[in-house]
């Protein structure tokens, strides 16, 4: 059964925070695809520039497939939630799952694989969190009562 991501609009924007987006999705490739289409369609209503609006594609694409792929280790059973808060000044993030946590309850390192090798040891991943860590401000994350939180803002 596919989950259609839940857009919940705050009806009466908060002045301190601005409006907040709720979305909630299957752990799955398909949820991460649908919810970014949805993203999409609130960043242009936001009128967000495209280069910020590259940045949160690539920031989501990064995150949430993560979670898929190590959090649920695959698993079609899990859930993310999402929150976005648009403000004029920021957009602030909060992706929560319950899935396993990162390694050592923190954040990867902010480091890119070395490229400087023959094209036949050319590294296939590790540059996902550098990414993460090189368009956003404010990134943080934790693991509490079982819950990953991680949370990040881009401004504007």
């Amino acid at each position: 059964m596919t989950m259609r991501p839940l857009l919940l609009a705050n009806p009466s924007p908060a002045k301190r925070h601005g409006v907040r987006y709720s979305f909630v999705i299957r752990a799955t490739h398909d949820g991460v695809r649908k919810v970014q289409q949805d993203c999409d369609s609130l960043l242009d209503a936001h009128q967000v520039t495209p280069d910020i609006a590259n940045a949160i594609r690539i920031v989501f694409a990064e995150a949430l497939n993560n979670i898929v792929e190590h959090a649920y280790d695959g698993q079609s059973d899990g859930t993310i939630c999402l929150r976005v808060w648009i403000s004029e000044n920021t957009i602030r993030f909060r992706i929560t799952d319950f899935g396993l946590a990162l390694p050592g309850k923190k954040l990867p390192i902010s480091c890119f694989p070395d490229i400087d090798v023959p094209k036949n040891e050319l590294p296939e991943g590790g540059f996902g969190w550098p990414l993460i860590h090189a368009l956003v401000q404010h990134l943080s994350y934790q693991c509490r009562n079982g819950w990953n939180i991680l949370q990040f803002q881009i401004d504007r």
